[in-house]
């Protein structure tokens, strides 16, 4: 028989707890009925996350802005920049303003490459270049000089002049050769104090100036569809305008008594107003004096026209010479499509100037391109028939300078109609040009 030692102890033996009857338990279906899962695929709980989301890619994401937006924004651009320089001229304020709006402008076109475009407000008024000063005679200024010191003239100007004539110039788009100036004109006191008009209209294509004070004296580079230039007196009747088409005159006003002088060209006297000018038509030579605002058909016409300046000799300071007659207005004739002889020679020396009369000023190589184009535009318009077919004219004007300024002959290749010619050699042998050289002119009109 084993006897067990009292040093060891046996392990405790693990006794299971007794078995607790459990009562049978079903699963519970965590599964959403069909009509719970039609509501959650509905737009009412993701409304606040949906409209979240279209603000973000409105806000972030590429919008192209269609095309009157383009054009809109090109426009204001293009307008700001023509025009930049010369505000820049008139003023340092103003070509703060100017650079501010431009970059603006750009900013403007970058935004709508990034988010959507408010509607564009409406175009602030961008200042039209109407007139640039010239020149004139010692003593002729400007009563108030222009802000800066620069020499610019735009929309909604007034224009004062005292102490003699002073020339102005509506300048052309592009270089001289191509497009010639529009209109060079002088404002004269005509014994009053002094000259007073304001600028009250100037676009691309036209220029009206309102007649104060004094006079006003003109040659307009012809505008067969259009009134180049236009002056309006206004009296106690009424505002008479003369709208020019391309034209040598000069309005002078005392009180309301309207003088018209036209020694070249066409106008109409008329009613000033929105639209095309309407009424009494003048053709070259041209004495017509009426009142501010009555009708112009009542007035009396004569042929006896005070001399004409020359515009360019006004700008140099130099005694505002003019012809000693006025031209009339070219006509073809029946004989327009013969084959003229080219070259026209200057018959004789140059006259000599009278006791006490000096020499015109000679005009150098580009102020004398300048206004041999607008005599040969001038002598194309006024040779074009009304309601004739359109007529295309590319010739090439070479001029023979002597080393006096005088002009020795001219010569067309190839040669146009002879009144045209003439019209156009006349008008380039009255004038000094720096010499001895050759000036060669392109001549390149639709009438």
């Amino acid at each position: 028989m084993k006897t067990k030692d009292p040093t060891t102890t046996d392990p405790p033996t693990a006794v299971d707890p007794p078995a607790t009857p459990v009562a049978d338990v079903e699963e519970e279906d965590e599964s959403l009925a069909p009509d719970e899962l039609d509501a959650l695929d509905g737009p009412a709980p993701f409304a606040a996350l949906t409209a979240l989301t279209e603000e973000a890619k409105g806000a972030f994401l590429p919008v192209e802005p269609d095309d009157a937006a383009w054009a809109a924004m090109e426009e204001r651009l293009v307008l700001r920049l023509a025009t930049e320089r010369a505000l820049a001229r008139r003023s340092r304020r103003t070509q703060l303003v100017v650079g501010v709006a431009s970059s603006l402008a750009l900013a403007a076109g970058a935004i709508f490459l990034i988010r959507p475009a408010d509607p564009l407000p409406p175009s602030e008024p961008v200042p039209t270049l109407a007139s640039v000063v010239k020149g004139g005679p010692r003593g002729a200024a400007l009563s108030t000089p222009l802000p800066g010191g620069g020499d610019s003239f735009f929309q909604g100007d007034p224009v004062e002049v005292t102490g003699g004539p002073l020339a102005f110039e509506v300048p052309g788009v592009g270089s001289a050769i191509v497009t010639p100036r529009r209109a060079i004109w002088a404002l004269d006191p005509a014994g009053e104090g002094s000259a007073k008009a304001v600028l009250t209209k100037a676009t691309a294509t036209s220029l009206v100036v309102a007649l104060e004070r004094g006079a006003l004296e003109a040659d307009v580079t012809p505008e067969r569809d259009g009134e180049a230039f236009a002056v309006d007196v206004t009296g106690g009747a009424g505002t008479t305008r003369v709208a020019v088409h391309g034209t040598h005159l000069r309005v002078a006003r005392k009180g309301d008594h309207v003088t018209i002088d036209l020694s070249e060209g066409v106008v109409v006297v008329g009613a000033a107003g929105p639209s095309r000018t309407t009424g009494l038509e003048l053709r070259a030579p041209a004495h017509l004096e009426l009142e501010a605002g009555s009708a112009p058909s009542a007035a009396q016409v004569t042929r006896e026209v005070r001399p004409a300046w020359t515009l360019d000799l006004v700008a140099a300071g130099q005694p505002p010479a003019g012809p000693t007659s006025p031209s009339t207005p070219v006509d073809l004739g029946p004989d327009a499509s013969a084959i003229p002889d080219a070259t026209t020679t200057r018959p004789g020396p140059p006259r000599p100037a009278g006791p006490g009369v000096p020499a015109p000023v000679a005009l150098t190589e580009g102020r004398a391109l300048a206004a041999i184009q607008v005599d040969l535009k001038r002598c194309v318009a006024q040779a074009a028939v009304p309601g004739a077919v359109r007529v295309s004219i590319d010739s090439e004007l070479s001029i023979e300078v002597r080393a006096d300024g005088t002009v020795a002959g001219t010569r067309f290749t190839p040669p146009l109609a002879p009144a045209i010619q003439e019209c156009a050699s006349g008008a380039i042998f009255a004038r000094r040009i720096e010499g001895p050289r050759t000036l060669i002119v392109p001549v390149k009109f639709e009438f």
